[in-house]
């Protein structure tokens, strides 16, 4: 049945885009992709006997293996059913899901982005010689929650490494042939400038980031490339290329883990070492979302009462900053306060995604509601950001609210990642268009035998 059940839970995923998805990296096919990787492989590895259900010591007898695996076929019918109620309108929330109109201003772009890298840098420099060294931000950040009141500054270099990603792939849109010198200086400082942001929140002990952009610069050359003189990309060529870049983003996601045990405790944590391979790659992926809503499902309401929403309250909270608000709760994040139910002197949490804190709060009710919530919320999205294909900057927003918002699901933290991200981007988005634009050139994805 642990086989049987989790199939049918890729099974469920799968068909969500095939029926929903236009093409592999809109909206919902980002989607898709981030619920394989923290969910779906995950249910793959444990159905498949490929991996026990993490950690070890908390499963002494057989887990709920199956009740998980329902709890998130029922989260993935939901939000089928969210997209489809979303789909009986044609109605665009472009004031929530930001949609850039027209060409990008490749002037324009670089000015901001640079702007925004000069001041990152200077906040960053300034903590590290604060704190003793890169390490030690790591450490202040990460482990010690010495910034607590001061991570609404990582604002500042997320949206700098947002539009040094979209003036690069701007330039790589409007290439015909090969770079000119110029336009080749310009992108590769582009493409530096985005790293260099992405590095500095890593500097803040979230690698997330740097992963993204790695992701998005890979990805998106691959989509608005030029090649021989046309814009057409075969979609045999688009599925090889995209292969590839996620391959190389999740070893991208394993090395900074990897990279920050070394350099914040200098040696490995012991939940990676001496693992098997894929235990490894799952926990440092944190792809251990499944790992948590098998608990989660095996001790609530068993052992403990729903929360009644109370993390989409703190989540809310969230949204002000502690240094306005220093009374505000200490849980934010629901991952926290759940791992400290197990190992109550460790810091860092256990995230279970969109459809495990739906079900801590209100059980499966709750799975039903938030599922239904997430593809209403996929719809509106997926319209906004219709351009995604054609328009890079429409092309990194996608990436970001796929990845950094809605993630797998409406969750206790999208509103807060919303005023993180999209917000600034709508700010940002009118001193980047390009006067007198409407929309950018095609890149038509045509079949493997056109």
């Amino acid at each position: 049945m642990n086989l049987l059940s989790g199939v049918t839970v890729l099974v469920a995923l799968y068909g969500i885009y095939r029926l929903w998805s236009k093409w592999p990296l809109d909206i919902i096919g980002i989607f898709c992709l981030d619920f394989m990787l923290f969910y779906g492989f995950r249910v793959f590895a444990v159905g498949f006997g490929l991996d026990s259900v993490y950690p070890d010591d908390l499963f002494t007898g057989s887990p709920p293996v199956v009740r998980a695996n329902i709890v998130i076929l029922v989260f993935l019918l939901a939000v089928g059913a969210g997209l489809a109620l979303g789909g009986t309108t044609s109605a665009r929330l472009t004031w929530v899901f930001p949609s850039f109109k027209g060409q990008m201003s490749v002037t324009r772009g670089f000015q901001v982005a640079a702007a925004l890298t000069g001041l990152s840098t200077l906040i960053t420099v300034y903590l590290m010689a604060k704190y003793g060294g890169f390490g030690g931000l790591i450490r202040a950040g990460k482990l010690e929650r010495q910034l607590a009141g001061l991570f609404f500054l990582r604002t500042l270099p997320g949206l700098g490494a947002v539009v040094s990603s979209a003036t690069f792939l701007e330039l790589v849109r409007r290439r015909k042939g090969r770079f000119t010198a110029t336009s080749r200086l310009s992108a590769v400082v582009c493409a530096g400038m985005a790293l260099l942001n992405g590095l500095w929140v890593f500097a803040w002990g979230a690698r997330s980031l740097l992963a993204i952009v790695v992701f998005i610069l890979l990805a998106g050359t691959v989509v608005f490339r030029t090649r021989t003189g046309t814009r057409r990309i075969r979609r045999r060529q688009l599925w090889a290329g995209l292969a590839v870049v996620c391959v190389v983003a999740v070893a991208a996601i394993v090395g900074l883990r990897v990279a920050r045990d070394f350099t914040s405790r200098g040696q490995l944590n012991t939940t990676i070492a001496n693992q098997s391979p894929v235990r490894q790659v799952s926990v440092a992926s944190n792809a251990t979302y499944y790992d948590a809503v098998v608990l989660a499902v095996r001790d609530w309401p068993r052992l403990h009462e729903y929360r009644g929403g109370e993390d989409f309250t703190n989540g809310l909270a969230g949204v002000v900053p502690r240094a306005i608000w220093p009374g505000k709760p200490d849980s934010i994040v629901p991952g926290a306060w759940f791992r400290q139910v197990y190992e109550p002197t460790v810091t860092n949490g256990w995230p279970m995604g969109s459809a495990g804190e739906w079900y801590l709060n209100f059980g499966l009710v709750g799975v039903v509601l938030g599922g239904v919530l997430s593809g209403v919320c996929l719809s509106f999205a997926s319209r906004s950001l219709a351009h995604s294909q054609t328009n890079p900057m429409v092309f990194v927003t996608t990436v970001i609210i796929g990845l950094q918002v809605l993630e797998v699901g409406f969750n206790t933290q999208s509103v807060l990642r919303w005023v993180a991200w999209c917000l600034p981007i709508l700010l940002v988005s009118p001193f980047l268009r390009l006067r007198g634009t409407r929309t950018a050139a095609p890149v038509v994805v045509t079949s493997a035998t056109s």
